[in-house]
């Protein structure tokens, strides 16, 4: 494994190379200049081996001057230890540039996936089909298509439908109770508008201002949708409405518990935003209630 050294950019191969070739520049002249006086005046052969690990052209030089050990172990020694020496002086370079070269080789390499794999994923992006955004509709538009059906759906059917229609979508078709909600309807045209006779059953409650409180709730609903159509000119409305009632022997039976009845007129001058449906008694053309409501 190569070990990197930081700041130099050489690995640890490298550098112990370049150690070596500079320890054995540093010895070829002062080093063996010193070993040898040192080596002169003592004579050991310690030293010698010495000289032999660090700078080998030494340690030669001194075990055949002062003939430490015999010719055998001098020669191999010799011989050994010159190899090395040459090899790490003159051989270390090759290995260095060789790794360099590998390692740059590497690099290119690299460099060279990575822009393939760019260029891919281009061409990738490019032979994808764009796709086509949906069209977007103005509000306005739409509005204006529903609008159209609307009236066409209405158009095409008798006014009684159409206010029958609005009846169960504003009130339910059934009451609280499981009684039908529309009793009879009855739509007369006239020179003004529309008159509608309309016999509804509302739904019970626990006490009868809780019952008298919905009824009046649900005939102003009632009347705001009216108000919205097109199709039925109402000019006339009158609501009689029934619940459930018990007579003296006890038997329940449904019967009529109030009556209002407005005018084309009366309805004109109602805003049905800030109406209050306490008020249907004061408005009203014709207004009646049972005396189980007083």
């Amino acid at each position: 494994d190569t070990i990197t050294v930081v700041g130099l950019g050489v690995t640890g191969k490298s550098f112990f190379v370049y150690a070596q070739k500079f320890s054995a520049g540093l010895c070829i002249f002062p080093l063996q200049s010193s070993a040898l006086l040192f080596c002169h005046t003592h004579e050991k052969s310690w030293l010698a081996w010495v000289a032999l690990i660090f700078c080998a052209p030494v340690g030669i030089f001194l075990m055949w001057k002062y003939k430490h050990h015999g010719k055998v172990l001098r020669s191999v020694a010799s011989v050994l230890f010159a190899i090395i020496w040459l090899n790490v002086v003159f051989g270390g370079s090759d290995d260095v540039a060789k790794e360099e070269d590998s390692t740059e080789v590497a690099a290119v390499e690299e460099e060279e996936d990575i822009e393939e794999e760019n260029e891919e994923e281009i061409e990738d992006k490019d032979e994808e089909p764009e796709k086509e955004e949906p069209e977007k509709e103005e509000p306005e538009k739409e509005e204006k298509e529903e609008q159209e059906k609307k009236e066409k759906k209405e158009e095409s059917r008798s006014p009684e439908e159409i206010i029958e229609n609005v009846i169960t979508d504003t009130l339910k078709e059934k009451t609280n109770y499981d009684a039908e909600r529309i009793a009879e309807i009855s739509v007369i045209n006239t020179d003004e508008g529309d008159f509608l006779q309309l016999t509804l059953n509302g739904n019970d409650n626990l006490t009868a201002g809780f019952i008298k409180t919905g009824i009046y709730r649900d005939t102003l609903d009632l009347l705001k949708e009216f108000d919205q159509l097109d199709s039925v000119d109402v000019n006339n409305v009158m609501f009689s409405w029934q619940v459930p009632l018990v007579d003296a022997y006890g038997n329940e039976d449904l019967g009529e518990v109030m009556r209002i009845n407005l005018s084309g007129e009366t309805l004109s001058k109602i805003n049905f935003d800030n109406f209050n449906y306490d008020n249907f008694p004061i408005v009203s053309d014709e207004y009646w209630e049972h005396p189980v409501f007083e």
